[in-house]
């Protein structure tokens, strides 16, 4: 069942419902939620903070990198892009909106970036 799903205890006799892949995905947002936030402010984060690709790419690199430094790689990001995420994902983990709006953020698209890119960096995106 999902919920054995890393719970903190190896409920399979090969520890698979621990998995660290699995569990990163399992902490972040749904791929079509992220993908659809994504298309919503393509304008505003694709390339600055999201590198290059379509939405639908961005999205299953965000799910599936376990770090930042993955992604950067999953994605080509150079080191401005990565620097510009960075920054944006600092922002959303300390609830710095005014800064996110300073970095040209739609106004009303705090909430949603909030909830979304908060799962990301709770699951320990932003670790080296």
């Amino acid at each position: 069942a999902f919920d054995y799903i890393c719970d903190g205890t190896e409920d399979c006799s090969d520890g698979f419902d621990e998995d660290p892949q699995l569990c990163t995905a399992k902490n972040r947002p749904a791929i079509d939620t992220l993908e659809g936030f994504i298309k919503t402010y393509e304008e505003w984060l694709i390339p600055t903070f999201l590198g290059n690709g379509s939405p639908k790419q961005i999205a299953v690199a965000l799910i599936e990198s376990a770090t930042i430094d993955d992604y950067a790689k999953a994605l080509k990001l150079d080191k401005e892009q990565y620097s510009q995420l960075k920054k944006l994902l600092e922002a959303v983990r300390d609830g710095r909106q005014v800064e996110l709006l300073l970095m040209k953020m739609p106004v009303n698209a705090w909430n949603d970036l909030y909830m979304l890119f908060g799962r990301i960096v709770e699951s320990g995106f932003l670790r080296a």
